[in-house]
């Protein structure tokens, strides 16, 4: 059940150091205690979640170090993004979607949606330049270009609930968990 491990995966992303345990995964995901608990303990068997035993409850963290828990983010992610982009306005929906094309084929590591400004993040200060002018060019409006690692000092105050990936999902992820 592919879906009900990506909804547990989607309410420990919410933030980079989320801890839950098994009850209170089972009330975001409207699941019994028993049928949350199988799944978490399925996911920890894989090493996609950590767990801890804290008195009588056992807290259940994201093993951002595990390539299926890359998938499966990457894989809530996309679907994230689609149902967001419905909800946005048109012509900015539009907006987002143009400026995911104008990111293919060139040097940059991931790009997300956040209070309706898009972030760039490339992997040096060259192709930031170059990129903040190519947007400048285009009339692009709010779009922000920062290098990896002004992500990385940014990365601990990122709230995740807020962001939405629109291109390269999985490296997203990779860099979450470079710094978690």
């Amino acid at each position: 059940m592919i879906t009900e491990q990506v909804r547990i995966i989607s309410a420990l992303s919410q933030e980079l150091d989320r801890e839950l345990t098994i009850n209170q995964l089972s009330k975001i995901i409207k699941k019994s205690y028993a049928f949350t608990n199988k799944h978490v303990h399925e996911l920890a068997k894989q090493g996609i979640l950590t767990q801890k035993a804290i008195g009588s409850a056992i807290v259940c963290r994201l093993n951002y170090a595990n390539e299926q828990a890359i998938g499966l983010l990457t894989y809530n992610s996309i679907n994230q993004k689609a149902d967001r982009l419905k909800a946005l306005p048109k012509s900015k929906g539009e907006e987002v979607e143009s400026a995911s094309r104008k990111l293919e084929g060139e040097h940059v590591q991931t790009a997300f949606l956040r209070d309706s400004k898009i972030v760039v993040v490339t992997r040096d200060q060259e192709v930031a330049k170059a990129l903040k002018s190519k947007f400048q060019e285009s009339k692009a409006s709010q779009v922000q270009v920062i290098t990896t690692d002004e992500f990385e000092r940014q990365g601990r105050k990122l709230n995740l609930r807020e962001v939405t990936i629109i291109h390269n999902h999985e490296l997203f992820w990779r860099l979450i968990a470079r710094i978690a």
